[in-house]
């Protein structure tokens, strides 16, 4: 039984800062969600949500690389969060001053200058005021294994899904599926057909706006400098014909006023067509 058909799912994929596997989860209305790759898996094996706040996933042999079902358990927060909470145990040692042996309940990394372990502040002090006043030799520096309590998750109390074959089975299924959706994709993509996509061939130039000649390149919008000043002109000049009559009966000025220009422009107009 699957809890949720979603559009796309990819991955498994390892973060960097944890090792663990998780996959990007896109759904049918566009929504992405990533998810913890054994959480997912025990969803869509259950038909159901897990309770953020109540049940998480938990490995038993402590290794999150192991994702077979027999090493699988739902349990609660607040247990998988008390189980993986390390204590520490206490080791035996010699003290290097009185020679007593004692129990370290801590172990902690010393620098490698320090000279250790001592059973007490005393015993430190003393090696430490013999040694300033005297010179003795440094002590050697013993070197203590850390050791911790590693709770056995088997006899405590969950869901494991070890105890039930069929969801073992779905299990092994579902997650052969998502382990094979890379090799898939990858088939998928290999074997597609590639589109002949018909490309038009780009005209290399366009018609003038003014006169109607194709352009040297697509950018202009005139075929040469002479049709982009007519373009900009902001009144319409006379033809050659049109000022020769004007000007066998008034002057420039008026022809200036006529036309909105000044009167030194119909004298650069008839320069240009040659009437002076």
């Amino acid at each position: 039984m699957q809890l949720f058909v979603p559009k796309r799912i990819y991955g498994p994929y390892i973060r960097k800062r944890d090792g663990r596997k998780h996959l990007c989860i896109v759904h049918i209305d566009g929504t992405k969600e990533t998810v913890s790759y054994p959480k997912y898996i025990a969803e869509c094996v259950l038909g159901r949500k897990l309770d953020p706040l109540k049940e998480t996933i938990d490995h038993i042999d402590r290794d999150f690389r192991n994702d077979m079902p027999e090493n699988i358990r739902i349990v609660s927060r607040s247990k998988h969060s008390k189980e993986d909470a390390l204590t520490a145990i206490a080791v035996e040692a010699t003290c290097v001053w009185c020679q007593q042996d004692f129990w370290v309940a801590n172990v902690r990394s010393r620098r490698r200058s320090t000279s250790g372990p001592f059973c007490s502040p005393q015993c430190s002090g003393q090696y430490g005021a013999r040694r300033c006043s005297i010179k003795i030799p440094r002590a050697p520096k013993v070197h203590l294994e850390r050791a911790y309590n590693y709770p056995d998750k088997s006899t405590e109390f969950g869901f494991y899904f070890r105890d039930h074959p069929d969801l073992c089975k779905l299990w092994r299924y579902k997650k052969y599926l998502i382990d094979s959706l890379p090799i898939f994709r990858q088939e998928r993509k290999r074997n597609r057909p590639k589109r002949r996509v018909k490309r038009r061939r780009k005209s290399t130039s366009v018609a003038c706006k003014v006169c109607g000649q194709p352009t040297q390149t697509l950018r202009n919008s005139y075929c040469s400098y002479t049709c982009a000043g007519q373009q900009s002109r902001k009144t319409v000049h006379p033809t050659k014909e049109e000022l020769r009559q004007l000007l066998e009966t008034t002057t420039w000025t008026e022809i200036g006023r006529r036309f909105n220009v000044s009167d030194n422009a119909v004298r650069k107009w008839a320069k240009r067509y040659g009437l002076i």
